[in-house]
């Protein structure tokens, strides 16, 4: 199936660079997620058009020095003169960090497949992200929305789909992709294949995932037209559900209880990573369990693990709640 790059302010297609990108592009699709190859096809787009503003119409003809300046275009807040590069906005620091991410991986395949001779991109260093502490749940929020009884099918389908964020940390992607041989009730397990960075990994199944899950079972069966449909969780029509529908059903599932609360798929995740890691302290535990390949990624919890070290101590500890005691004159 051909990968379109068009966008509504795009047209990368007229470059005559554009089809090394759509060969990529399809190789890329072969060992990776939907969500990663937008992701990709979305950065090469916009780079791909500064480039044919430049009028860089082969490979051989690009620099570093142009890379750089395409790199510190989008960092910059300042809109730029040239109106089709304007098109082009500022990007935060994360985001900038995948652009050079994608530019990294596709300079790597034009250098295997000897378009190149050398990565140009090498030498540039990702921008250093500002440390941020991620946003959890306390326990007893969520086990107050959790055992909310569910009032129809669609609310058996949304809980299985909560208790199974909660107990296993998916990500929204691994959740919509998770088909039915990827549970395993005999060995508690759920396996996701093809995670983020094409990782596999075991995780387990809790037991009050495993009862939600058996009740939804019955509900989709009845909604089931389609036999070779594998995935886990549908939608009312039989079809496997969208992102967007799992998001949109975990937030109003949510404020049944909490009228307040915005609750999402990642929101779920950091809570589960976080209350696993306030239990055990065994970051390398929760390391596998999210599916992390490098453990930087998940030391952002030990920030919270700290807070939540602090209140013990601060409930605890003798002297931390004694009352201050004036000074003798």
């Amino acid at each position: 199936m051909p990968i379109s790059l068009t966008s509504s302010i795009l047209n990368p297609e007229s470059s005559p660079l554009y089809k090394d990108v759509q060969d990529f592009l399809r190789e890329f699709a072969k060992n990776n997620q939907s969500l990663s190859i937008k992701v990709k096809k979305m950065a090469l787009a916009q780079f791909i058009s500064y480039l044919d503003d430049l009028t860089i119409l082969n490979w051989q003809e690009l620099h570093l020095k142009d890379i750089k300046s395409y790199i510190g275009l989008r960092a910059s807040k300042m809109p730029a003169k040239n109106q089709k590069i304007a098109r082009l906005l500022p990007l935060s620091p994360a985001s900038l960090r995948t652009h050079l991410s994608a530019l990294r991986v596709f300079f790597k395949y034009l250098v295997d497949q000897k378009i190149l001779p050398k990565n140009p991109i090498l030498a540039l260093k990702s921008p250093k992200l500002p440390q941020r502490l991620v946003k959890s749940i306390n326990p007893e929020t969520l086990i107050n929305i959790i055992e909310q009884q569910p009032n129809n099918q669609l609310e058996i389908r949304d809980l299985a789909m909560l208790e199974l964020f909660y107990a296993s940390g998916l990500r929204l992607a691994e959740l919509t992709n998770l088909c039915m041989h990827d549970l395993d009730f005999s060995s508690k397990e759920v396996r996701v294949n093809q995670g983020k960075g094409g990782k596999d990994r075991v995780i387990p199944l809790g037991s009050k995932a495993q009862d939600a899950l058996l009740n939804w079972f019955e509900v989709r069966a009845t909604w089931l037209k389609d036999n070779t449909i594998s995935t886990v969780f549908l939608n009312k029509h039989g079809l496997a559900i969208s992102a967007r529908q799992v998001s949109n059903r975990i937030k109003q599932f949510a404020k049944k209880s909490m009228p307040g609360i915005n609750l999402h798929p990642h929101l779920l995740r950091h809570s589960m990573a976080t209350h696993v890691l306030e239990g055990s302290a065994d970051i390398r535990a929760v390391q596998e369990l999210l599916g992390h390949a490098d453990i930087s990624s998940t030391e952002v919890y030990t920030q919270l693990d700290f807070a939540h070290l602090c209140r013990v101590y601060d409930s605890a500890h003798p002297r931390a709640h004694m009352k201050n005691l004036k000074k003798p004159k």
